[in-house]
């Protein structure tokens, strides 16, 4: 039960986030996000913070299906929570598996395995207090 209402909790968060990048977006760098097409996981690891939201390319059909959904044919086809692990690795908590079986779950993956097959990424960073954050990361972590 707690894994269906954090994957509809992480669909509410990311529609609602995504309609609010479009509309005020809060980019980690001052007027863009930041967008990476080579050593993306690198280049990600050195500006990426617990509580950033990093939104991927993904050649699956249900990325290509969310990519559709954009006007601004950024391509991204999948969404992810930063956080660190408890050795403080970079890791992102995302929905992933087959939501349309029981196979979709809240899963926890490193950083780089994220973006592994990715070809872009583009990393945000909400404007929320440091309790926000926190509390925002207790709750996707379970």
């Amino acid at each position: 039960m707690r894994n269906r209402l954090l994957i509809s909790a992480l669909g509410a968060a990311a529609l609602a986030g995504a309609a609010a990048l479009f509309l005020a977006p809060r980019p980690a760098a001052p007027d863009r996000p930041q967008t990476v097409h080579a050593g993306l996981a690198a280049e990600a690891a050195l500006v990426a913070r617990a509580g950033d939201v990093l939104f991927k390319t993904d050649g699956g059909l249900w990325g290509r299906i969310a990519d559709s959904f954009s006007e601004q044919g950024e391509g991204f086809g999948h969404v992810g929570l930063v956080a660190e692990s408890v050795g403080g690795a970079l890791v992102v908590i995302h929905a992933g598996g087959d939501p349309v079986s029981s196979e979709g779950r809240v899963q926890e993956t490193p950083l780089e395995e994220f973006l592994a097959t990715s070809k872009a990424a583009a990393l945000y960073r909400p404007a929320l207090s440091d309790a926000e954050r926190a509390g925002t990361l207790a709750f996707a972590a379970g």
